[in-house]
């Protein structure tokens, strides 16, 4: 399932105001006014390829993802998550920062890419880096590009995805893999959560709008 994506990380220039940041001379990188370094998250956080130890974690970043729907009143069954029944499977997996506080997984299907899902952990939303997953996978896709299946009305689903050049997908355009993925959802009972729908994008989609 497609994920809350962030807002964008915005950069400044370090102030010198009591307890801002200051410049090491020598190593050119930020210091707190205690003399420890500050940490930069966006570097961390940019998508790179899942290493096998960052594997076991993967679930309890969905499950953090999946507790934003509550308030929508989309409450997922217990099981097993998404991300445990997709790893060893034909499945690539790309994360976000080390240890990974976000991932997202992809895999070919019906000649193009499937995105599986992106999933962000909940105290790291709103920080650009599922906009940022979202663009390695087009990356990687390359073309025809990418289809996925999302919540419909969920802000940061489908709404989301249209902001960054995704549209809905006709049921007539629907490979045999997209249809076997959807009929699959319905047996499982997550389109009673919420209405679902078909998107497509690909890497020369121009992206409409802000991040969220």
């Amino acid at each position: 399932m497609a994920r809350p994506d962030p807002d964008r990380l915005r950069g400044g220039a370090i102030g010198d105001a009591p307890g801002a940041p200051t410049r090491s001379a020598e190593a050119g990188k930020p210091f707190d006014r205690r003399g420890g370094a500050v940490h930069d998250l966006r570097v961390d956080e940019m998508p790179r390829p899942a290493q096998p130890a960052d594997l076991a974690g993967l679930p309890a970043i969905e499950r953090s993802a999946d507790r934003l729907f509550a308030p929508l009143g989309i409450v997922f069954p217990p099981g097993p998550t998404v991300i445990e029944e997709l790893i060893g499977r034909d499945v690539r997996v790309l994360v976000a920062g080390t240890p990974p506080v976000a991932f997202a997984a992809f895999r070919p299907m019906d000649g193009a890419t499937h995105l599986e899902q992106i999933a962000v952990r909940a105290d790291r939303v709103r920080k650009g880096i599922g906009t940022r997953l979202l663009r390695a996978v087009l990356e990687r896709a390359g073309r025809p590009g990418v289809t996925l299946l999302t919540f419909r009305d969920v802000p940061w689903n489908a709404p989301w995805y249209a902001r960054h050049g995704f549209a809905e997908l006709p049921q007539d355009r629907w490979g045999p893999g997209l249809r076997a993925r959807w009929d699959a959802e319905i047996e499982a009972g997550l389109h009673a959560l919420g209405p679902r729908t078909a998107m497509w994008g690909s890497a020369g989609n121009r992206e409409r709008g802000r991040l969220v």
